[in-house]
C-alpha cells in the first residue's frame, strides 16, 4: 500500500492478459489466443480516517479509488467496469470494498459490498 502518497495523489498501470488454450487431447480443436486490456486507475481519497466494519473500528485507515477497464480485443461488447472503494486499516489490510461492477457481455451493473469478519496476525 501506498501509505506515503497525500491525498489525492494518483497513478495507473495497464497492461494485456494473454490466455492460450490447448486440446485436451491429439488432434482437438485448438482455439486462437485472447488477449485482455487491463487499465487500471488508483487515487488516494482519503488518509488517517476511522471506519466501523462489523462492530470493529480500524484506524488509521485509508480510503483508495480503484477503476479497472477490462476488454478483450476481437469482442466489442466484452467491456467490463469496475468502480470500487478499498478501505486499508492499517497493519490488518483490506477491512472493506464497496462500489459497482458493469458487464458488458450482459449489460448489468452490480454493486458490490465486501467487508471483513475476522483475521488473525501471525
Amino acid at each position: 500500500m501506498k501509505d506515503y502518497l497525500d491525498v489525492g495523489t494518483t497513478w495507473n498501470y495497464d497492461f494485456d492478459v494473454v490466455t492460450s488454450y490447448e486440446p485436451l487431447q491429439t488432434g482437438g480443436t485448438s482455439l486462437p489466443d485472447l488477449t485482455s486490456n487491463y487499465e487500471i486507475d488508483l487515487e488516494i481519497v482519503e488518509k488517517d480516517a476511522s471506519l466501523v466494519v462489523n462492530g470493529t473500528t480500524y484506524s488509521p485507515v485509508i480510503k483508495v479509488k480503484f477503476l479497472q477497464r477490462v476488454s478483450v480485443v476481437g469482442f466489442p461488447n466484452s467491456n467490463s467496469r469496475a468502480d470500487y472503494f478499498y478501505y486499508f486499516a492499517k497493519d490488518v489490510g483490506i477491512v472493506k470494498v464497496e462500489g459497482t461492477l458493469y458487464d458488458g457481455d450482459d449489460n448489468i451493473t452490480s454493486n458490490v459490498l465486501q467487508e471483513l469478519k475476522s483475521y488473525v496476525i501471525n
